[in-house]
């Protein structure tokens, strides 16, 4: 679930290639059965190539009592869920951001260690996307908690897999021998962006 303003502030800054920009978001785990139990609230802070997350779990009865009154969630928990909710929630706060649209896929990752880095390499696939406000959220600042249950997804480039390279230092050389030999370039996209303009294909927004 992505959070934005009203005037699409974060949907702008990555449509006009700032080279800084930011994400707010909701995140739910499922893994065949369901989902895992843990909803996680982040903030996704890029310069250029290099990214940054803050990230904070809640467990589903928390998440739907943090729903139902933030205010009043924020005020009982412990002073460690203060400190590890504040940023997000300030950057919604501040930022008048709202619940903007649901994106849902599928992921495969892979995960190594290589000359004592971790290198994680993921395949997005199967995007969809629905307006959240057509769920029908009604709290300021976050959607009803059966938000992930919509119908009707629109599907965003059905042929089309997402791969993710994310490592801290340096990739490992057989990597970058298959990068070349494949003939790969690196390029920028957001399933956050393609799905606002996914769900948005009737009103086009303006660039």
């Amino acid at each position: 679930l992505y959070f934005d303003n009203a005037l699409q502030s974060d949907y702008y800054d990555k449509s006009g290639g700032f080279i800084h920009r930011k994400k707010v978001r909701v995140r739910v785990y499922s893994h065949g059965s369901g989902l895992t139990g843990e909803v996680w609230l982040e903030i996704r802070e890029r310069y250029d190539a290099m990214t940054r997350k803050i990230r904070y779990a809640l467990s589903s009865s928390e998440w739907e009592k943090f729903v139902s009154s933030p205010a009043g969630f924020l005020r009982a928990a412990s002073p460690d869920v203060k400190q590890g909710l504040w940023p997000i929630v300030r950057e919604v706060l501040l930022g008048n951001k709202r619940p903007e649209v649901l994106v849902r896929y599928s992921r495969r990752p892979y995960v190594g260690i290589f000359g004592g880095e971790s290198v994680r390499i993921t395949f997005d696939s199967h995007l969809e996307a629905h307006p959240a406000q057509a769920v029908g959220s009604r709290y300021g600042i976050c959607g009803k908690p059966d938000v992930w249950y919509p119908s009707n997804w629109v599907g965003i480039e059905r042929n089309r897999v997402i791969m993710e390279v994310k490592f801290k230092r340096f990739l490992p050389g057989w990597f970058l021998e298959l990068i070349r030999f494949l003939e790969l370039e690196r390029v920028s996209i957001s399933k956050y962006a393609k799905a606002v303009e996914a769900v948005r294909h009737y009103h086009v927004m303006p660039r």
